[in-house]
């Protein structure tokens, strides 16, 4: 922070080195002016105003919002709308203390697409839905956020995504160590995977940035010649996809 004193120009140059003793230099020319023209901001006023030490309920619709005390640092307006089935909750600009929980009641909808709609925030920019973690009880959809901002329904019809990455169907796999195989879910995300060799449950670990699941030979489930491997992925909905495939060991 610099104080600028009024009626002045100077130059600074502020200097920043690297842990490495890389350095660059930054010139800055500054004029001290008093300038009468200065405004405080205008604050925005809703019919929403939330007091921080204490807990607000906010509905319309089919949509509620309940922010417990303390969630906000200050008071303040807050924009809260509901067209359709899409929230507006303030902007993503304020920092909160804790998770606000956001309601969908969905009794509307047909029971075989309940079991598909999820909460999901919307981008920015463009019509990208981001999935939230969603608790359903009943008619109702639940998720917990720290994050201001516009939030829908999604609904996720797509199945997971399974194929196996460095083998094929019916492949000999004597002097392989490792299966791999890539599993995704473009909507929501992968909730769980079972895999079994023979009906017997295997260990795979998952890795999460590659989105693959490797098993190792070493535990020594799989037995000669052939052999049946099932998996199962599911993703945060409860759609579920199943992957079955013939390889041979000796």
């Amino acid at each position: 922070y610099l104080f600028i004193e009024d009626n002045t120009a100077s130059v600074y140059k502020i200097k920043i080195n690297d842990y490495k003793n890389n350095a660059i230099w930054l010139t800055v020319n500054i004029n001290g002016e008093v300038k009468d023209s200065l405004k405080p901001k205008e604050i925005k006023k809703t019919e929403y105003f939330v007091y921080a030490d204490q807990a607000a309920t906010l509905e319309e619709n089919n949509v509620s919002v309940h922010i417990s005390k303390n969630t906000f640092y200050d008071n303040l307006y807050l924009d809260f709308s509901v067209i359709n089935d899409t929230l507006k909750l303030g902007e993503d600009l304020i920092p909160l203390q804790k998770n606000m929980s956001i309601n969908f009641d969905v009794n509307n909808y047909r029971e075989e697409d309940k079991r598909q709609l999820f909460i999901g925030r919307l981008a920015n920019y463009g019509d990208k839905i981001y999935y939230i973690s969603t608790v359903k009880k009943g008619d109702k959809l639940t998720c917990w956020t720290k994050t201001l901002g516009t939030y829908t329904l999604g609904l996720d019809s797509d199945l997971p995504t399974i194929r196996p990455i460095n083998f094929k169907k019916n492949q000999w796999l004597s002097k392989y160590r490792y299966l791999k195989l890539k599993i995704d879910d473009k909507t929501t995300g992968i909730k769980s995977y079972r895999a079994s060799i023979n009906g017997q449950w295997i260990l795979m670990e998952y890795d999460y940035k590659k989105k693959t699941l490797i098993y190792d030979f070493n535990d020594k489930i799989a037995t000669d010649t052939k052999n049946i491997l099932k998996i199962i992925v599911t993703d945060n909905v409860g759609n579920s996809s199943t992957f079955e495939t013939i390889f041979y060991r000796k």
